[in-house]
């Protein structure tokens, strides 16, 4: 088991030649501007930065089904998972979206950020030993929880040692924005047209063959054990008893004030 220290040194040694590569063609071919590539260049990214930690020997699975991780680690002490973030622009980053519920989750998971000249990797029981409360530096917009980058500033200020200085060469002012949707339309119209080459064809088939399955297989459901004719009596006198309670508070209410 790795130590958390050399999780970083193996982070900070790797190459990351191919992360580069795959992440700056996905960001100015597509980037993020159209609604529809958001998630799926996040969801690159993420399997960008999955193969990069295997290649440093760190025991990486990317899972897109769970929540607040996108990475499991089964080989580095106290540290079971990750999220991956990148931002391109902005004060802050979005640690996770309520979907128009309100943010109940104040907690900071292990995060590796990637912005556009800097890697960080956050590791909250680090932070807390320098004396910085992270919820001090969250915005909670009722529908996501944003965490500022003030914070890395205070982090710089006191010698936090898991970042480094890394450019990615992206202007969203260049990208040709290209619709992910259009891409997946044009693979699967060509591998039902006819007129496409075989050897093509093959090769889109196989191509979608070595793509795993995200599915998750839910767990069947317990049958519910019948209820006794014990429970059934006492859930029939519960709910007289409601209706004669209701039935009072109702006419109560509707009785005229007193006089007196």
């Amino acid at each position: 088991m790795l130590t958390i220290d050399q999780f970083w040194k193996a982070v900070s040694d790797g190459s990351k030649d191919r992360w580069k590569q795959v992440t700056e063609f996905i960001l100015n071919q597509f980037g993020t501007n159209l609604s529809c590539n958001r998630f799926a260049v996040g969801e690159v990214i993420e399997d960008a930065t999955g193969d990069f930690l295997k290649a440093c020997n760190i025991a990486a699975e990317c899972v897109p089904s769970e929540k607040r991780i996108d990475i499991n680690i089964t080989n580095v002490n106290t540290l079971i998972g990750l999220s991956s973030k990148f931002v391109s622009t902005g004060n802050h980053v979005i640690l996770y979206n309520a979907q128009r519920s309100d943010v109940k989750d104040y907690n900071l998971s292990p995060t590796l950020l990637f912005l556009m000249n800097e890697w960080w990797f956050l590791y909250p029981p680090l932070i807390a030993e320098l004396g910085i409360n992270v919820k001090d530096y969250m915005n909670n917009t009722k529908d996501s929880l944003q965490l500022s980058f003030n914070l890395l500033n205070i982090l710089r200020e006191r010698n936090y040692p898991y970042h480094l200085d890394f450019n990615i060469n992206y202007d969203k002012s260049t990208c040709l924005m290209k619709a992910t949707s259009d891409l997946t339309y044009k693979i699967i119209c060509d591998l039902h047209n006819p007129e496409t080459p075989p050897a093509v064809r093959n090769y889109l088939q196989s191509l979608l063959d070595s793509i795993p399955s995200r599915r998750v297989e839910k767990p069947p459901k317990m049958p519910k054990e019948p209820r006794t004719a014990e429970q059934k009596a006492a859930s029939a006198v519960k709910a007289a008893a409601t209706r004669v309670a209701n039935k009072a508070k109702k006419a109560a209410s509707a009785s005229p004030p007193s006089t007196s």
